[in-house]
């Protein structure tokens, strides 16, 4: 059977993949934001860009390791490794601090009034994007918004600057090193992405093939017509190599990385709207769905419902496609760990697949 073809274009993105692990700046302010993302593009002389840069370069400097004399020792490599930690604890601590910012938009997005009729919805049905988060009318008009805001940009500011200190420890460590292969430090770096990047492909394509084959031994034979239209692929930075806004698109992290699942399943996910199942920005997680007891729900909801009111799907198959898809998680998941090196248990962030319409 040929994929590409036959079930869907979502597949076909699969492998189509970006290495994008270093996007231009231009490219990067060009994003929509969503107003509960972080405030680092484009305000403060595009501080989020320099937070990025920073990481990179701390990252690719500790991520090449020359074959040739004089190769580094054990104990420099002690010291690279922990400086190469420090990097990512700064961003990690980062992105909780979002958090805090995150939440005062959630506290006050019922300030927000929109679509020209002064309606509100929830902040999980929408969360309004922007080219230039500051000026959204919420920053404008909430004075705690404004606070939180530049509380965060302080810390960002602060985690910028221990950055540029785990760059200059990293070039000193690797300083004699980088002199005795008749390199600049620019070059010592580039090959380091380089070396990301490969790791980035091998992962891509271990993670392709345990998608599609699980896919085709768990799920594919419960789709039935639904086949043209439905396929998994991913998102995220083992999908382009760069991470979201949250982490100000730090490029992809070979040692640690997980798998974002995606299903662009139309009639799966008609059927599921209808039913009003629990969605997060218009979404629908498999792994949510069946911790809700979901599949023994749908008995209940179809009590006093027209049929034809749930499109494409009946009850029925709803019920067998959900039960195939918790397996795939859970199966994909477990293959994912043990057989992808970087990719570790993360019961906080386990592997889900959302289903999507488009």
């Amino acid at each position: 059977m040929n994929k590409r073809s036959s079930i869907g274009g979502s597949l076909y993105i699969n492998f189509n993949h970006r290495q994008e692990l270093n996007p231009s700046e231009t490219r990067v302010l060009r994003k929509p934001v969503r107003g509960s993302d972080v405030p680092l593009f484009p305000g403060r002389d595009s501080l989020g860009f320099k937070i990025k840069t920073e990481y990179n370069r701390c990252l690719n400097l500790a991520a090449y390791r020359p074959d040739t004399a004089p190769v580094i020792t054990a104990e420099d490599l002690v010291e690279v490794k922990k400086n190469e930690d420090q990097a990512i604890f700064l961003m990690k601590a980062l992105k909780k601090k979002k958090k805090d910012y995150s939440q005062v938009w959630k506290d006050n997005f019922g300030l927000y009034a929109y679509n020209g009729n002064n309606l509100r919805k929830e902040y999980d049905e929408q969360d309004p994007t922007s080219y230039d988060w500051s000026e959204h009318p919420l920053l404008k008009d909430s004075a705690p918004m404004r606070a939180a805001a530049q509380k965060y940009l302080q810390t960002a500011e602060e985690i910028y600057r221990s950055l540029q200190e785990v760059r200059r420890a990293l070039i000193e460590i690797l300083r004699t090193y980088i002199l005795n292969h008749n390199m600049v430090t620019q070059q010592w770096i580039d090959r380091g992405r380089n070396i990301v990047k490969i790791r980035l492909e091998v992962a891509q394509a271990h993670v392709d093939t345990i998608l599609t084959r699980e896919w085709d031994r768990i799920v594919e034979p419960h789709l039935g017509p639904m086949t043209d239209d439905v396929a998994p692929s991913y998102i995220g930075s083992t999908h382009t190599g760069q991470k979201s806004v949250t982490k100000a698109y730090i490029q992809f992290n070979p040692d640690d990385f997980d798998v974002d699942g995606q299903l662009v399943a139309p009639y799966i996910y008609k059927s599921l709207a209808a039913l009003r199942l629990p969605a997060s920005k218009n979404r629908f997680f498999v792994r949510v769905l069946l911790e809700l007891g979901t599949i023994s729900l749908l008995d209940e909801k179809m009590v006093g419902l027209d049929p034809q009111s749930v499109p494409y799907l009946e009850f029925a198959e709803l019920k067998e496609v959900l039960q195939a898809l918790g397996s795939y998680v859970t199966v994909v998941e477990r293959k994912l760990i043990k057989d992808v090196q970087g990719i570790h248990k993360d019961d906080e962030d386990p592997f889900d697949l959302a289903i999507v319409f488009a």
